[in-house]
């Protein structure tokens, strides 16, 4: 299972769920490029980067640039253009929210879900596939006085379900187009 992907690209892997990712990817890939902020101008384009991301058969977008990700999930439809290539894009259920007042985060999750829907009906090739996930036990909630009392996911739990349901959806030949995921509430 070592070589199940030829080559791995993950965008946003310092810490929580990217972190999670690249060490289940570690067992899936001897070839794993690891994309953070420090490593790339964020100016919302793949501009400088297509050498480092040429020839991935996975993509993990655990990145959230603001509503810079719209365009960044455009040049990459364009630049994989029919090539076999899954994009997992990382979203969230938080743009299912109707909240008291306009909350920036929600606008541009939902923004990123549309945009992946719409690629989705032009091609699959290259895959998008959106991973929806609910509250998720990681520094960025640590503050969040919602999220304080939340059942949370585990970021390793998360993933091991995620990568399995891609990887079967791989296997099975069909096309994966989105995972929506939470923990019960208690």
């Amino acid at each position: 299972m070592k070589n199940l992907f030829k080559k791995v690209v993950i965008f946003g892997s310092t810490k929580g769920l990217g972190n999670a990712f690249l060490r289940y990817i570690e067992n899936v890939s001897t070839n794993i490029v690891e994309i953070n902020r420090k490593d790339w101008i964020v100016n919302g384009s793949i501009k400088g980067l297509k050498n480092k991301i040429r020839n991935a058969t996975l993509l993990v977008c655990n990145h959230h640039l603001d509503l810079n990700s719209a365009n960044i999930l455009f040049e990459f439809q364009e630049f994989y253009s029919k090539k076999n290539v899954v994009i997992l894009i990382v979203g969230s259920v938080t743009s299912d929210v109707v909240k008291d007042q306009p909350n920036k985060y929600n606008i541009e999750k939902k923004t990123i879900e549309n945009i992946v829907i719409q690629l989705q009906l032009h091609s699959s090739k290259p895959q998008f596939v959106l991973l929806k996930p609910g509250w998720i036990d990681s520094d960025m909630l640590k503050n969040n006085s919602r999220a304080k009392s939340a059942n949370k996911m585990k970021p390793k739990q998360l993933v091991d379900y995620t990568m399995s349901v891609l990887l079967s959806s791989i296997q099975a030949n069909l096309n994966l187009k989105s995972i929506t995921i939470d923990n019960y509430n208690s």
